[in-house]
Order: C-alpha cells, then structure tokens, then sequence
C-alpha cells in the first residue's frame, strides 16, 4: 500500500503481474488513478477479479488479463494449491511429469498457454507499464 501511494499517480500505468482478485489493482485504478494491466491466470481468481473491476466501476481503466507470463511462449501446466477465489501459492510447471502422473500434492491442474511479457505487449498493443507490481508464487 504505502508503495501504490508513495509511487504511482494519476495517469500511470500499472502492470499487475499476479493480480488475484485485485485488491491492488483497485487500488492503483481507484485511489491513485492508474490505468491497470492486470495479468491473473487462476480460473477463480480471474472470475472473481473480473467481477471486482465490473463491481467498483473500472472498466474503462482496468484490463483484465488470463494469461500467465513466462520466460517462453508456450503451453505450461498450472498448478492449484486451492480453487477458491483469492487463494495464492498456485504454481506453474513448464516440463510435465517424465511418467504422466500427477504428484499426490496436486489439487488441481490444467493446461494453459504463457506468454513472454514483451510478446503479450507487442501481440495486444498494451501501453508501456510506469510500474510493475509482482507477486507470483511457485515461480
């Protein structure tokens, strides 16, 4: 918090890398005034950000990504710890299991396609962040 009202100000752009349900999101967009890029790639947490942003009048500054970045373009595996809407500590495999099996400390997992945070820029046409704000688990 004392970070969003230290730094950012009216006009910024914020990258929201690991956005969860956006509580900082709302706060650049709402209190400091930031148009927000907000990258959130756990199924629940992005419903529940997407209704956060449609619920406190953001839409028009705050752009709600599904993706997960990477160092690489290409399909990886999410890992949930929990699939309730704001639970953390998820992670991303990039290489499979070697015998395709699941580890027993998974709960849920799926598919998804990462992008390099240059490609998602360039590929969107997303403005140039003033900041970034990560918080990534299991990278």
């Amino acid at each position: 918090m004392q970070w969003l009202e230290q730094h950012v100000q009216s006009g910024d752009v914020v990258y929201d890398i690991g956005a969860n349900v956006g509580t900082f999101t709302l706060i650049a967009a709402i209190a400091r005034g930031a148009r927000v890029v907000a990258f959130e790639p756990g199924y629940a947490n992005f419903a529940r950000l997407c209704e956060n942003i449609f619920l406190n009048g953001c839409s028009d500054r705050v752009v709600p990504v599904p993706l997960p970045l990477s160092d690489a373009n290409g399909l990886v595996r999410f890992v949930y710890r929990s699939v309730e809407p704001g639970q953390s500590r998820h992670r991303m495999d990039v290489q499979p299991e070697k015998d395709g099996r699941r580890p027993a400390d998974r709960h849920a997992d799926q598919a998804m396609c990462a992008i390099r945070l240059d490609d998602a820029r360039a590929h969107f046409t997303l403005p140039p962040p003033s900041h970034i704000k990560l918080d990534v688990d299991g990278a």
